[in-house]
């Protein structure tokens, strides 16, 4: 009887790992806090600008005329409104983080120098 090649030879798990390997690494070598700062408040203001989009749609709503129709167009006006509330305050806080970061970025230095 002959013996399957397999069952003779040890199999590829004792010779490598096939776990995913992290980095020691914390910090990515090219991340950069600024860009990344201004990419997330690019995207808030595209987040803005479709909820105020949303609230203009929702305020060019025809006049409901029954009960039913009554609490929908309510219940779209209340979501559109603090929706592009919301996303106006994010943006106002992205604006101040923004214009915030260059005097961190120097205090961050001027204490690593010391």
């Amino acid at each position: 009887m002959v013996e399957h090649r397999r069952s003779k030879e040890p199999t590829t798990q004792g010779h490598r790992s096939t776990r995913a390997r992290v980095s020691n690494d914390p910090q990515l070598s090219n991340f950069e806090a600024g860009t990344a700062l201004e990419n997330l408040r690019a995207e808030i203001i595209d987040i803005e600008a479709l909820a105020r989009a949303a609230e203009a749609a929702a305020d060019g709503l025809p006049t409901p005329t029954t009960d039913r129709q009554r609490l929908a167009y309510g219940r779209i006006q209340s979501l559109a409104t603090k929706t592009s509330q919301q996303a106006s305050a994010s943006l106002r806080f992205a604006n101040a983080q923004v214009a915030a970061l260059p005097a961190h970025m120097a205090a961050d230095r001027k204490a690593t120098t010391r």
